[in-house]
């Protein structure tokens, strides 16, 4: 089955990088950012499995963020991948509840520890919008980041990485949360949040 020739390929994969990286031909680092961009590349082939037969253009109306160890190149081989599914709503002739639910399975069935294993995906950096979708409107999200986005956010996005889609729609969501992701100014909020990342250093030898 098309599952089981995907795993054995993984392993096949995650086999010659740890051997690689036993005898030294390669550094952890390299290793880690070799694991990431694979994985970058088995994402997109997974999404294009599911959805390709039934949004044949989908990749127009969409697009992936990649946050945490993918977002910056240090995947290691049990590490959650934490993404953002971004969906453009007004412009799409696809409905979004029909997407959604097929993003649902998607998700579902490759996130199990089963023959379809291939890691787990957390969708829990996403923000907040007061629905169950696993994806997240675009003019949606840009609202919410300009109005009640958090500093941890402003942070995610700032290990983050565009893993595939529109790269049109990507620039043109960043460019629009620009405000919030590049502060004119910072206020009391912000400063003692600061104060309080300082604090934590200088009581704990685990925080980088």
């Amino acid at each position: 089955s098309h599952e089981k020739k995907f795993q054995d390929l993984k392993n096949e994969i995650i086999f010659l990088i740890f051997i690689s990286l036993h005898h030294e031909n390669i550094s952890q680092q390299d290793a880690s950012r070799l694991w990431s961009l694979i994985c970058k590349s088995f994402l997109l082939k997974i999404f294009d499995y599911y959805l390709l037969a039934k949004y044949p253009d989908y990749k127009k109306y969409f697009f992936i963020l990649g946050l945490g160890k993918i977002g910056v190149k240090d995947l290691n081989f049990t590490s959650d991948i934490d993404l953002i599914i971004f969906f453009d709503s007004k412009n799409s002739p696809y409905d979004i509840f029909d997407f959604n639910k097929d993003i649902k399975k998607l998700i579902t069935d490759i996130s199990n520890i089963s023959p379809t294993y291939f890691h787990k995906i957390d969708l829990r950096l996403r923000p907040d919008l007061g629905n169950s979708f696993l994806i997240t409107d675009i003019d949606n999200a840009v609202d919410y980041y300009s109005s009640v986005g958090r500093n941890w956010e402003r942070l995610a996005f700032h290990r983050s990485q565009f893993i595939g889609g529109s790269v049109n729609l990507y620039s043109d969501f960043l460019f629009s949360i620009s405000g919030f992701l590049y502060r004119r100014s910072l206020d009391f909020y912000a400063i003692d949040e600061i104060k309080s990342l300082f604090h934590q250093k200088q009581l704990s030898s685990n925080l980088d």
